[in-house]
């Protein structure tokens, strides 16, 4: 998550109103960003941003919070995503840029689409 650990609930609120100003086509620092949460909780557990990079090139940015991390919500969520951007047109291209020394989210970027299936 984009937030410091502790963060207040006014770093929470404003966050969100950056991830809607996205959605609304705003001046926003984050931008376009969807929600991870689990089927039938309203709990936030993670969340996946989209960056424009230009000529149809998306770039991907996920994360999941440390309680629910090691579970296949990376995965499945940046899956999804990119499968919706793909089918739907709204790139021709998606991109995952990992620092060399970020293993979790290489192991997350290698995982086979038949794994994307989070274990609860």
């Amino acid at each position: 998550m984009p937030l410091a650990p502790g963060a207040d609930d006014r770093a929470c609120t404003a966050l969100i109103e950056d991830w809607l100003a996205g959605w609304r086509n705003e001046a926003s620092f984050q931008g376009l960003s969807l929600v991870v949460v689990e089927v039938a909780h309203n709990d936030l557990i993670g969340q996946v941003g989209l960056g424009d990079r230009g000529d149809g090139i998306v770039e991907l940015i996920y994360g999941i919070a440390p309680d629910y991390r090691g579970r296949g919500y990376a995965t499945s969520a940046a899956s999804l995503v990119a499968s919706w951007l793909l089918i739907e047109g709204f790139a021709r291209q998606v991109e995952l840029r990992i620092d060399k020394d970020h293993l979790a989210s290489q192991r997350v970027a290698m995982k086979p689409r038949s794994s994307i299936e989070p274990t609860r």
